[in-house]
């Protein structure tokens, strides 16, 4: 027998297949926009429904819910055009600014403006109903990006790239003041936000037979790779997956939870 070592950036490369590779129950926000240079209208808005994306007012709450409240992530694609770049969202921050003077401020009553006798609103015509005023915001959002895969033994968040991008836009507030929109004050924003569903767990074909016939265990540090692990793994890879159950096993075991 040969022994395989299995390091951190092999385990998230086939981790990574695997999801990828496979369903699973998700939530998703937004569309994705096919042109490469989508139309604008007279305000700068994308004419194309399906190019003006997730509107600012989903997208704040989308982020602070999920990321300040769940302290769970979601993946965005970063670009608004046809290229689709997932990339995974790791944190949030963001300052107000006065929609109508354009300069930022401490407080969300310095920012508001109310839409009554707003009369330099470039998105007038496209206001929500409802919305009676609206504040600014600037939102820096970090996420993690591609990283060189090495033979380090151990990982750690030291070692992850991160990128951070601003994006300004907008919120529509109702009287009582709730958001009920927004707009984007520049087109470079995400296109689409998702996650999977929480405790959703991939599978396959292959893993859910392994389960039927009751052999779905196996410890990696004192035994060696089941006969019907092998078989069914070699049937999921001229698929170019991976076996959820070996991947499983391989996580459990760099996490020391055997």
């Amino acid at each position: 027998s040969t022994r395989i070592t299995f390091f951190p950036s092999d385990i998230k490369a086939l981790t990574t297949l695997l999801w990828a590779g496979s369903r699973f129950p998700t939530r998703f926000i937004g569309g994705r926009c096919e042109e490469k240079k989508p139309e604008l209208d007279e305000s700068g808005r994308p004419k194309k429904p399906e190019c003006l994306d997730n509107n600012p007012g989903t997208w704040h709450l989308a982020v602070v819910n999920q990321i300040g409240h769940s302290k769970r992530s979601f993946v965005m694609d970063m670009t608004y055009s046809y290229e689709v770049w997932n990339q995974p969202v790791l944190s949030y921050g963001y300052i107000y600014f006065n929609p109508r003077t354009k300069k930022a401020v401490k407080t969300l009553g310095e920012a508001r403006v109310d839409l009554a006798g707003f009369d330099t609103d470039r998105y007038a015509k496209t206001r929500s109903r409802g919305a009676t005023a609206v504040v600014g915001v600037a939102m820096d959002v970090t996420y993690v990006s591609e990283a060189v895969p090495g033979h380090h033994a151990t990982d750690s968040a030291s070692r992850d790239q991160t990128v951070t991008l601003r994006y300004l836009y907008d919120l529509e507030l109702n009287s009582r003041g709730e958001i009920v929109g927004g707009e984007w004050w520049k087109n470079d924003h995400p296109d689409f936000l998702w996650s999977p569903e929480k405790g959703a767990r991939v599978t396959t074909m292959a893993d859910e037979f392994l389960r039927r016939i009751g052999k779905d265990r196996w410890n990696s540090t004192s035994e060696p790779v089941p006969a019907e692990w092998r078989k069914n793994a070699g049937t999921n890879a001229s698929r170019n997956l991976p076996l959820a159950l070996v991947v499983e096993e391989l996580v459990r075991a760099s996490r020391n939870e055997l």
